[in-house]
């Protein structure tokens, strides 16, 4: 499907394609398999993970409530995205025709306080931070991080490219979006307007880790999913004949097979058994931690949840490439999860977005 980009000045609910409106986490695949891990990880509306880099800056009213606004027509287009969902009966075009007038009557609101002077005068602000000698010391800082790095599938491109503006709330709390990676086919992008030229190795190492830690659950969905397809006495072994199956009572692989289930293997006891126990230990930067505050104050939702582990292992990576260390806020399971991430990357065993093979990667070598 074409991706076309969310600009509220330019765009209303009806001129976006439905699947491009509404992220959603699935339990089934697309033939029907359950899956324990989503294979459209939740992410933004057009397939990335926004990444936050410093905080962001006081803004004024005007742009707040232009941030509000927006946060609002996204609202309406994931209500609209379900309710289409639904069926196309005339109930549910009437309520997409009431969603679409509110759409629109916020977007008017949107493009007159853009023309307000307190707005124009903070946008002015941040083109500082576009200007050409920056975004040129940032292409060199990302190309030289890239090679460092060993990932290769990166793009510069500036804030006014981006499906939406560089700030962002999560748990509460504003951020400024450095970067995304793009999980639909694994391109890396650095937003200069939102990332200062020391920062670029730190969150690139972020960026990748999403690709890492994504490409590692699509070769776990992929095992678990022809797994299911063995019969049970196979899978779990024969009654009254312990030690026979595939699988352990416990769901880990017998040493037997676990060159046939390499993804299972290293991520079934922290993906599985271990899974709460880890959601339950929070984040180890205030940037994770806000992700796993919007994961309780949301009734604790497993899209949330995974949202919200995709970004401890991205922090995790920030940090160690920039100290050498992980972040002591890691516990003894977040780091065993991290290097079975960083191990089956390297085996060449991750399945990644349209069949890509990155090369290996330097962030995750060491302790």
């Amino acid at each position: 499907m074409k991706q076309v980009k969310y600009d509220p000045d330019m765009l209303t609910i009806k001129d976006l394609p439905r699947q491009a409106v509404a992220p959603r986490s699935l339990s089934l695949g697309p033939q029907g398999e359950e899956l324990r891990y989503s294979e459209d990880q939740p992410r933004d509306d057009h397939g990335r993970f926004a990444s936050g880099g410093e905080s962001a800056q006081e803004k004024p009213d005007e742009v707040k409530q232009v941030d509000e606004l927006q946060d609002k027509m996204r609202e309406l287009e994931n209500q609209a995205a379900e309710i289409e969902g639904a069926g196309q009966h005339a109930e549910q075009l009437q309520k997409l025709n009431d969603i679409a007038d509110q759409h629109l009557s916020i977007l008017k609101q949107v493009q007159e306080l853009k023309s307000s002077e307190a707005y124009k005068t903070w946008d002015k602000q941040q083109q500082v931070q576009r200007t050409a000698e920056h975004v040129d010391a940032v292409t060199k800082a990302v190309a030289l991080a890239a090679k460092d790095q060993n990932y290769e599938r990166v793009q510069v491109v500036n804030k006014e490219d981006s499906a939406y503006p560089n700030g962002f709330k999560v748990g509460g709390t504003d951020f400024n979006a450095g970067g995304y990676a793009d999980l639909t086919n694994g391109m890396i992008s650095i937003i200069p307007s939102g990332v200062s030229v020391d920062f670029v190795p730190s969150i690139m190492a972020h960026e990748i880790e999403h690709e890492r830690f994504q490409g590692a659950l699509n070769a776990f969905n992929s095992e678990h999913n022809a797994l299911m397809k063995i019969p049970g006495d196979e899978l779990f072994g024969r009654p009254g004949e312990p030690g026979t199956g595939v699988l352990m009572a416990s769901g880990a692989v017998r040493p037997e097979y676990q060159t046939r289930y390499p993804a299972t293997t290293l991520l079934q006891k922290s993906l599985e058994q271990d899974k709460f126990k880890l959601y339950d230990s929070d984040g180890c930067t205030p940037y994770s931690e806000a992700y796993w505050k919007q994961y309780n104050d949301n009734g604790r939702k497993s899209a949330d949840g995974e949202r919200a582990m995709h970004e401890t292992l991205a922090e995790m990576a920030r940090v160690k490439v920039t100290t050498g260390k992980f972040p002591e806020g890691s516990n003894t399971g977040w780091r065993d999860l991290y290097r079975a991430v960083d191990k089956l990357a390297k085996s060449g065993n991750a399945i990644w977005p349209n069949g890509l093979s990155p090369k290996h990667y330097q962030t995750g070598e060491g302790d």
